[in-house]
């Protein structure tokens, strides 16, 4: 990517259904520039302009966790993984380069549904060893402008409402016009317009502009667990929650207590990281660190 595309991506973050006019005279280039940069940039899976949904409030659900996946079987690994992203309560699938050898984001209606869907793995998904649910108590930060556009998204079910119909072709593209959107829909600009203005009230609802960890330079995605003691959790949780190479920071019940998802460019500014700022954390008792080898499913149309 050149500055171009770099300026680009920084106008798209901030206004991700901006016009081509007012970005070809912010950038002076013409118009047909910044239509075809912008198609590039999407054709190549740079970025994605997307609608989100909040993972909780929505649909009746109000409960996230993590869950860890032991598989006996390296030779699995793969197929679990498949089977795993196949259920419809997993936001998020990841495999690791030790154990766990899998971890989930799953969100569920309430606590009892919670437990329940490790009865439905099980059900679908041989040749797992354990599995282990880690509540998560609080996402102190989620960094919603960087995530991973190399698996599709799940589709959308379908439906008559023609909110649901509007957010649904959002998530395919949310750059499409409003003209486009009718005409998919077959209603009218008017009716479109409307319902469109009603849905970017809503506190749930966000269309933003997802970019590519790996396509910004971003090769080494790890999962950091943190056991902090209970004195210094709040002030841990803030202070992590500032850090840029930090996407995602939670409060988690288990035998750790901190959850974060930690992005670097090189191994080496990945140790930097841990020297200069884990080991350095006040009330810090321990610490784990499992290096994401793959994604399986990474749905972006949630917002955890």
């Amino acid at each position: 990517m050149d500055d171009v595309d770099q300026a680009m991506i920084g106008l798209l973050s901030k206004d991700p259904r901006g016009s081509i006019k007012v970005m070809a005279r912010q950038l002076q280039l013409s118009e047909a520039t910044v239509a075809s940069r912008i198609r590039s940039l999407q054709d190549r899976r740079v970025i994605k302009v997307v609608a989100r949904q909040r993972a909780l409030g929505t649909n009746g659900y109000t409960v996230l966790s993590l869950v860890d996946i032991h598989v006996d079987d390296p030779r699995k690994i793969a197929e679990v993984s498949g089977a795993l992203s196949a259920v419809g309560d997993v936001i998020a699938a990841y495999e690791t380069a030790r154990r766990p050898e899998i971890v989930a984001y799953l969100r569920a209606r309430d606590l009892r549904h919670l437990g329940e869907i490790p009865e439905e793995i099980q059900r679908s998904v041989a040749c797992l060893a354990q599995m282990s649910l880690l509540p998560i108590m609080a996402m102190q930060r989620r960094y919603k402008y960087i995530g991973s556009l190399e698996l599709p998204t799940p589709p959308a079910p379908l439906s008559r409402d023609l909110g649901a119909r509007i957010v649904a072709a959002l998530e395919r593209d949310g750059r499409q016009p409003v003209r486009a959107l009718a005409r998919e829909l077959g209603v009218s600009d008017t009716a479109v317009r409307y319902r469109l203005g009603k849905l970017i009230k809503l506190a749930g609802f966000e269309i933003v502009t997802v970019c590519d960890a790996q396509a910004m330079g971003y090769a080494v995605r790890t999962d950091v667990r943190l056991r902090v003691s209970p004195p210094h959790l709040k002030a841990t949780l803030i202070k992590l929650s500032a850090n840029d190479s930090i996407i995602s920071v939670s409060h988690i019940a288990g035998p750790y207590n901190v959850h974060a998802v930690v992005l670097s460019k090189t191994v080496d500014e990945f140790d930097d990281f841990i020297n200069g700022t884990i080991r350095l954390l006040k009330g810090l008792d321990d610490f784990a660190i499992l290096r994401i080898t793959r994604l399986h499913r990474y749905n972006y149309n949630i917002i955890m």
